[in-house]
């Protein structure tokens, strides 16, 4: 299991349930390994999962951390890669680099982009399969009050297809 920018909580319960888990981020205090999710040292698939959740909205690259997720995935592996999205299409512009511009345009300072709906295209793109699953199909909306990141309404699970 590759953990991406772990959050603590999630972290501890992955680390659980998977034998093998690793995590990285770029600050390499706050994961077991420093490393940037657009160039990750592991070898082409090696781990079963990845899990991704609120990180690419703050990768300038976001094309190269997807394909780098996919490359470092085994066939059959499967994964969680949340961004908030927000309406169709997504919204990012290089040039935008002043927070308060960042926060109106992106919701967030420290964002470089608003995705839309055409996120899953970027996904497909890079050879994931995609399946969307509309939370309330998850758990009960008392549960999902408690746990639930409001910037979303869905889940994103993607797979590597087994002959890839």
């Amino acid at each position: 299991m590759l953990h991406v920018a772990p959050e603590p909580v999630l972290a501890k319960k992955l680390e659980q349930h998977f034998s093998e888990y690793v995590s990285i981020d770029l600050d390499g205090e706050r994961a077991m390994k420093a490393m940037d999710v657009t160039a990750l040292t592991f070898a082409d698939r090696c781990f079963d999962a990845v899990v991704c959740n609120h990180v690419l909205e703050h990768v300038p690259d976001d094309r190269t951390a997807i394909a780098e997720l996919y490359r470092v995935l085994k066939p059959g592996g499967w994964g969680s890669i949340q961004v908030p999205m927000k309406g169709d299409v997504t919204h990012e512009d290089p040039g935008v680099t002043d927070p308060q511009d960042r926060r109106r345009l992106y919701g967030q300072d420290d964002h470089v982009r608003q995705y839309g709906s055409d996120f899953i295209d970027r996904l497909r793109d890079a050879g994931f399969e995609v399946l969307i699953l509309p939370k309330q199909e998850l758990a009960d909306p008392e549960k999902l009050d408690r746990l639930s990141v409001g910037c979303e309404d869905e889940v994103v699970l993607v797979t590597r297809p087994l002959g890839s």
